[in-house]
Parts: structure tokens; C-alpha cells; sequence
């Protein structure tokens, strides 16, 4: 569950044009104090984001505002809001 909310979370940043950060090694990771409780491990990531799909859904007015304003007041788009809010969902099995 770990790797694929990782993963997403990727994928979003890649969708959002965000550069990601430079791959270190599992030694410099661990050698920083923030980490010394922590346990690293290793996850594949994509290098490329993913084909974009245009899908046609229908909201009602009031929850696609909520929805709009929500994303725009954390710097994301409406799709890539609902992108994570769906993967969020689905991840929790709910």
C-alpha cells in the first residue's frame, strides 16, 4: 500500500509539470537525523507521466466548487485533485 500511494503520489507530480527530486542512496538517506528512526526501502517509480484520458463526469454545482476551490487553495488542478481523491479512495478500499 505504501508503494502505491508513493507511486501516485509521483505520478501527480509528474501530471502537475513538478521536477522530481534527485535519487540518493539508502546511505545519505539514513544519515540525515530526521531519519534515524526511520526504514527505508526501495520503490520503482515511472519515469514518464501517464497517458492522459478526457472523461466526461457530472457533479453537482455545489460540490464541484468545493471541489475546485479545495484544489486551487493546494496548487492543483481539478483533474489532479480528483485523480488523487479517487487513488486516495480506492487505496483505503473504500
Amino acid at each position: 500500500m505504501v508503494e502505491e500511494a508513493l507511486r501516485f503520489h509521483v505520478e501527480g507530480m509528474l501530471d502537475d509539470g513538478d521536477a522530481l527530486p534527485e535519487p540518493r542512496s539508502i546511505d545519505v538517506v539514513m544519515a540525515d537525523p530526521e531519519n534515524r528512526d526511520a526504514v527505508a526501502f526501495l520503490v520503482e517509480i515511472p519515469q514518464e507521466p501517464p497517458r492522459k484520458v478526457r472523461v466526461n463526469i457530472t457533479l453537482p454545482e455545489a460540490a464541484l466548487r468545493r471541489i475546485d476551490e479545495f484544489a486551487r487553495a493546494h496548487g492543483l488542478s481539478r483533474s489532479s485533485f480528483l485523480a488523487r481523491a479517487a487513488m486516495e479512495s480506492i487505496a483505503r478500499g473504500a
